[in-house]
């Protein structure tokens, strides 16, 4: 069902209150951040699809993951491991070191190992193991860095605790400043490390709803002071920033050439633009992986100013390697060693090759290696030509391209020797290059450059790599650092939140929300647009747009991440979307509801339920305001009423009608006909009207006669249980009335009107003049055509000047009927008079069905079973009402004697019983005119012997029902001249009454078995009707 159309001035109405209370609605909905974890959940995935974003080429962070605390020991290490590690990166020229998150507030102690001890003891070497491990190392170092080099405190933030931002130095600051988050704690680096250093920023974490790390404070309110963190540090040393300006919206640093401004929220936090996972966003360099690059270049500087030809014992030298090696400790001993060999040897290959023309082979055998030797070879190769270079060099300042070197010399060398080589030569080229001497480069070995995989890349590592590069230098090993959620890993190293942040503003790729007042923008115009479309078309309609409106905001809001990174939340918009839509179309249906329940309310007693059904689902075209329709009206009345009325009481008298009206109405809307009204004994009803229906001239004919057939069987039970006779004449009358709802605003009825309705009033008591039951005008006969069998009995006046065609409607075509019925299945309203059934109606319906001349029909053969087996069930019934009514007459008289003191009379005979009743109720009412003279109490007493009255004249003319024709109402009325002679012993009446309670339940029961029967045999059911009037 589509649903209700609205107006324009009913939508203006709903749109007007609706509208108003979603937007309140959705916008505490948006506000109160119920649906963020939604918003957030779909953020997180935008990122896994969205395309890459720029990646600082620059940035690159120096790990200590857990082989490098298993190689070197536990944590905390010694600051002179750190120092190592600063000077390397001193060496080969970063731009930037930012120590991330490490706890540099105390200076440690020098701590010695059982195993050192031991070596102090054999070598005496203590004082050189207190010399390698002085923390102070690290502040020194620190003193040749101190511009370039940051730390971060360790930040603990207060929660649920914000500040307006306050006097920031050197800073512009505005009323609108954002409130920034407080600091609970915060450990800085020792005072001696801030002394040497260029400063310290906060670093700290904060987490959604949902645990995951999203945003960033770039400050932080620590005891009243405005503190910047590491990154805003970071930003402003990479970008020369010389002001900050501070804003709810936007934070800007201020450069020579360029305003960076940031967008932040009313905290100050900026939103992470997460380039990836750990392992694919910047180049992580393993701690252990620069190591051997540490230890070389230590032992080269080990060896400046010593001559080999000075030296009376060569080999001292590799022992003096080797201690200095072990000394540093980031390296095991065996690894120590190695290294140390290796370098004592490059350093005898340097000074022969330098000092003389041999060739690596001759170098190696004079050395006593093997030539065969791989790593002897490329080593002695290696030298060998960073030699032949730095001679070019010296001759005449160039530095010549390898290739050309080795083309001009007529080297030859394998593509493994190559790359070694090769890598050799442009590590010394770079150090030539960026004013190294020569001297201090020798011996002109240098470490073989390492190949770092990261996500499916190759990186090759080595201290030139370094150079310019702005390093962030912390830990990842486990259990030390945090690593928590991220949009892209469970557990992501927070060493790669502060260099994403940084990333993030270097390079531009902010994250920006739109500002609230457009979001509650939107809503409003996605409210009011649904609305109108929900109201103005239909459903499936404005759910389509619904959809496409939806499909567009999620489009949308993707285009402007991906490309803009801009933020639209998607979950509160689609609400806005979809609740108005929805409580739209629950409106709609809920008018909808209310219409069919007006419909219903007015035709749910006047039509049949398939009628009903189809009126409901047609509603919009059902007009109920007005209008001139094609119709029959039907109109039948009972004869005699008013001789019945006078010999039952008022509620024997409604229980007659009831089983009158029910069936009667019960067939006239089994034929789709509408019961306009009763009037008192009186039928109204209307065929093609308020449903249109081309057939309604024979329906309105099939249903009188139909009607005729049921009063039959009503006849004989109004005659058994009440003794009076029943029947009802019909007028048919079809062409144009006036149709529709009649009434006031509390009090209203879909009828008809017209010319049409009276003339098929005035034709109903025509049947008196003719003797017949059922008359229809000419336009219902011409019209029902073949459809029925009719005689004309004359003209009708109608008024002194008009005159009418009277019809008889006789009876029906057969086939006709049947195919009326075909495919079709009994109505529920037509099995009504077999589902409930009475003891009265059992005794009726065997003397009806009896008289049916068509054997053939084995439904009707079950029928005529079905109620013989229930026949004895239903005398017994029968004669119990009889013997309660009697008891019932007899204890009333009795308790009104006893009341007025009347005496008894004498009659003995049957005839004088009755008469004996009626005598005692003239004497009471004598009685009462004569000693009541309470007015009320007097009327309520002759309204008692009125009943009295006639229920005795109830039982007077059941005795004299003609039973000729009908043993069991012979057998009734046998009973009921024993039961007024007296020679029927009387049963207590609690008894009877629960044996015809326990019948009447049996007889019920047995009902359903009948109707399930006729209900499956519904074509043999027509067949049979279609005797009845055949």
């Amino acid at each position: 069902m589509a649903g209700r159309v609205y107006s324009n001035k009913e939508m203006k109405k709903y749109l007007l209150h609706i509208a108003v209370t979603l937007w309140l609605l959705i916008s505490l909905l948006y506000t109160s951040g119920i649906l963020q974890s939604i918003d957030n959940k779909i953020f997180d995935y935008s990122f896994l699809y969205r395309p890459s974003i720029p990646i600082s080429q620059d940035i690159v962070t120096i790990d200590i993951d857990d082989p490098a605390i298993e190689s070197i020991g536990r944590w905390p290490w010694n600051w002179s491991i750190h120092s190592l590690m600063f000077e390397h990166l001193h060496k080969h020229n970063v731009g930037y070191l930012f120590v991330i998150d490490m706890d540099f507030s105390e200076i440690p102690q020098i701590t010695i190992t059982t195993e050192e001890e031991s070596l102090i003891k054999q070598k005496n070497i203590l004082s050189e193991i207190i010399q390698q491990r002085n923390p102070y190392n690290l502040i020194k170092q620190l003193e040749r860095m101190n511009d370039y080099v940051y730390f971060s405190s360790i930040t603990r933030l207060k929660s649920g605790t914000l500040t307006k931002a306050e006097d920031l130095p050197g800073d512009t600051q505005k009323d609108t400043a954002p409130v920034f988050l407080m600091s609970e704690s915060i450990i800085e680096p020792h005072r001696e490390i801030q002394q040497n250093i260029a400063g310290v920023g906060t670093n700290a974490i904060t987490f959604d709803s949902d645990g995951v790390v999203r945003r960033y404070p770039l400050f932080v309110n620590y005891k009243g002071e405005i503190l910047p963190s590491i990154v805003i540090k970071a930003v402003s040393a990479i970008k020369e920033v010389d002001k900050i300006d501070l804003s709810k919206e936007t934070i800007k640093l201020y450069s020579k050439n360029k305003i960076i401004s940031i967008p932040v929220n009313k905290h100050g936090e900026v939103t992470i633009n997460w380039t990836g996972k750990y392992s694919g966003s910047f180049v992580h360099i393993p701690f252990n992986l620069l190591s051997s690059f540490i230890i070389v270049d230590h032992l080269k500087d080990s060896l400046k100013g010593v001559n080999l030809a000075q030296l009376n014992n060569p080999m001292a030298i590799l022992d003096y390697l080797v201690k200095i090696s072990n000394s540093k400790g980031i390296l095991n001993k065996e690894q120590a060693t190695a290294k140390a060999t290796i370098v004592f040897l490059a350093f005898l290959m340097d000074y022969y090759f330098a000092n003389t023309g041999h060739k690596p082979e001759e170098i190696l055998q004079s050395l006593g290696l093997d030539v065969n030797n791989k790593d002897f070879l490329h080593m002695a190769r290696q030298i060998f030509i960073n030699n032949l270079a730095v001679k070019q060099y010296l001759f005449d300042g160039k530095i010549l391209e390898f290739d050309e070197l080795i083309k001009k010399n007529q080297i030859t060398l394998s593509s493994e020797e190559q790359g070694i080589v090769k890598d050799s030569y442009n590590q010394m080229v770079y150090y030539i290059n960026h004013s190294k001497k020569i001297e201090d480069l020798r011996p002109l070995y240098f470490e073989q450059t390492k190949i770092l995989k990261i996500d499916g890349k190759e990186f090759r590592i080595n201290p030139t790599f370094l150079h310019g590069k702005v390093v962030f230098y912390g830990l990842t090993a486990t259990g030390l650092t945090s690593q928590n959620p991220s949009p892209f890993m469970e557990r992501h190293p927070m060493l790669d939140l502060v260099p994403q942040v940084v990333n993030t503003i270097i390079t531009g790729s902010f994250i920006r929300e739109i500002p609230s007042y457009l979001m509650y923008s939107i809503f409003a115009i996605y409210i009011l647009v649904i609305l109108f479309v929900a109201f103005r078309y239909k459903p499936i309609i404005g759910l389509a747009i619904t959809l496409l409106i939806a499909s567009l905001h999620c489009l949308i809001t993707w285009t402007l991440f991906s490309k803009q990174g801009i933020v639209i939340t998607v979950s509160t918009p689609l609400v806005s979307l979809f609740l108005p839509y929805s409580m739209a179309v629950f409106l709609r249906y809920f008018d909808e509801y209310r219409e069919r329940m007006k419909v219903k309310k007015i035709f749910s007693t006047m039509v049949s339920p398939e009628v009903l059904k189809i009126m409901v689902q047609r509603k919009d075209s059902l007009s109920l305001a007005g209008e001139i329709k094609d119709a029959t009206v039907f109109s039948s009345d009972v004869s005699g009423f008013t001789t019945i009325s006078e010999g039952v009481t008022a509620q024997e008298l409604a229980r007659i009608l009831n089983v009158y009206l029910s069936s009667m109405s019960n067939i006239i809307m089994s034929f789709d006909g509408y019961v306009d009204k009763y009037e008192g004994d009186a039928i109204k009803a209307v065929f093609g009207a308020p449903l249109e229906d081309s057939n309604h001239h024979y329906k309105a004919c099939y249903s009188a006669l139909l009607q005729q057939e049921e009063l039959k069987i009503i006849q004989k039970m109004i005659l058994i249980k009440y003794g009076v006779n029943i029947t009802a004449r019909m007028g048919i009358n079809s062409g144009l009335v006036y149709a529709g709802n009649m009434g006031s605003k509390k009090r209203i009825q879909y009828t008809v009107m017209g010319e049409t309705v009276r003339i098929a009033e005035e034709l109903e008591p025509a049947n008196k003049l003719f003797d017949t039951w059922i008359s229809a005008g000419q336009e219902t006969v011409l019209k029902a055509g073949q459809y029925i069998k009719s005689r004309y009995l004359g003209e009708v006046s109608i008024s002194d000047s008009h005159k009418i065609k009277a019809y008889e409607v006789i009876g029906w075509n057969k086939d006709k009927y049947i195919n009326h019925w075909a495919q079709r299945p009994i109505p529920e309203l037509l099995l009504e008079s077999f589902t409930k059934i009475s003891p009265e109606r059992i005794i009726a319906s065997i003397n009806y069905y009896s008289k049916i001349n068509y054997k053939e029909s084995g439904l009707l053969q079950y029928i005529i079973s079905f109620y013989e087996t229930l026949r004895d069930d239903a005398l017994t019934m029968l004669k119990i009402d009889a013997m309660i009514s009697y008891s019932e007459i007899d204890r009333q008289i009795e308790n009104l004697k006893k009341s007025y003191q009347i005496k008894e009379t004498e009659e003995t005979t049957f005839t004088d019983q009755i008469t004996h009743w009626k005598n005692q109720i003239k004497a009471l009412n004598k009685a009462i005119l004569e000693e009541v003279t309470h007015k009320q109490q007097k009327e309520q007493l002759f309204i008692q012997i009125d009943n009295l009255s006639k229920s005795i004249e109830r039982f007077s003319k059941r005795l004299k029902i003609d039973s000729s024709d009908d043993d069991n109402i012979k057998e009734l009325v046998d009973y009921l001249r024993l039961l007024i002679d007296g020679k029927i012993e009387k049963e207590d009446e609690k008894l009877l009454i629960d044996k015809f309670s326990s019948l009447e339940v049996k007889i019920q029961s047995k009902a359903q078995d009948l109707v399930k029967e006729i209900r499956n045999r519904s074509l043999q059911y027509h067949q049979l009707t279609a005797q009845l009037c055949g």
